[in-house]
């Protein structure tokens, strides 16, 4: 009988000690049982070091001696470690259904063409809110990016699935504009050549926290900047740009990057994104990444 392939999970972790069994847990119930599980401990402060001890004999555990604050540093850290053939990230917070990576791993092993297999999910709202479900389905690179582009940076492929080892470790785990943004990885492996295959079936559980700071807003517009400037400096015009544009290109994109802030402005945003109650003048100082976006692509940049 053929071994199953090894398959590495990796799950980064801060502070999510809370979370964080439920998660080691769903990895150890998946029916896939050729596995290497590493958690990455980025210097947590809460009961994570405790948690992970009762694991200790089932998972490898990295420890940071100081907390980066960037998953960068622990995902690059577990992709040196892995062992597998295929490599599974995911959050401290989430979890994932039993047959998730047997499944993927079946779709995967399919076709030698395939880099990467993402499914649907299951978000759980903290604030009480009704659980929805995320939907997926398989897309061509270009229309990737034209989509998660369309979607203001929110793009139409998880981050979180099983990806080609090999693929992997030739193309890197990437750093760009001072962020550390799963999409703009995404988009930058279907610019590197990135072949994807998607399980429409809700196999992961995201975790949508109560608690939404103003301190995050302003993270997740400087990444939501930084999605959208990768797209712009790195492909073509046709891939981003409406193909009856009645306006040029220097137009279009500072037209663009002000929607986009306004939509942070006035607060029109998809419902799975928390904004607080923030003044004005301080959203305004938020969205300046945006504004000096727009300013910039005006020039014809």
């Amino acid at each position: 009988m053929e071994t199953a392939p090894l398959v590495t999970v990796g799950i980064n972790n801060y502070n999510y000690g809370r979370y964080l069994a439920r998660c080691i847990d769903s990895m150890l119930d998946q029916t896939h049982r050729n596995l290497e599980i590493i958690v990455y401990d980025d210097c947590s402060t809460d009961e994570s070091g405790d948690v992970l001890n009762r694991y200790a004999d089932r998972i490898k555990i990295i420890r940071s001696d100081m907390n980066s604050g960037r998953v960068l540093e622990g995902t690059n850290r577990m992709i040196e470690e892995a062992k597998g053939k295929y490599i599974y990230f995911y959050d401290a917070d989430d979890w994932l259904e039993p047959d998730t990576i047997a499944e993927s791993v079946k779709l995967i092993e399919s076709d030698p063409r395939i880099d990467y297999v993402y499914s649907g999910c299951c978000v759980h709202y903290e604030d009480g809110r009704s659980t929805e479900m995320w939907p997926v389905e398989d897309y061509e690179a270009k229309d990737a990016v034209r989509r998660t582009f369309e979607r203001h940076g929110s793009s139409v492929i998880s981050s979180k699935g099983l990806m080609r080892a090999s693929f992997l470790k030739r193309r890197g785990y990437i750093k760009y504009l001072g962020c550390d943004v799963d999409t703009i990885n995404t988009m930058h492996y279907l610019r590197m050549g990135l072949r994807t295959k998607a399980i429409n079936k809700p196999f992961r559980h995201y975790r949508i926290h109560k608690s939404s700071h103003t301190h995050g807003i302003e993270r997740r517009i400087r990444a939501i900047n930084a999605i959208l400037r990768y797209i712009v400096d790195h492909f073509e015009d046709s891939v981003y740009m409406p193909r009856n544009a009645t306006i040029n290109r220097a137009e279009y994109l500072r037209n663009y990057f002000m929607t986009v802030a306004s939509s942070y402005l006035n607060n029109q945003l998809p419902s799975f994104i928390r904004v607080p109650s923030i003044p004005r003048e301080e959203m305004l100082r938020y969205c300046a990444p945006l504004f000096e976006s727009a300013r910039i692509y005006a020039k014809g940049a």
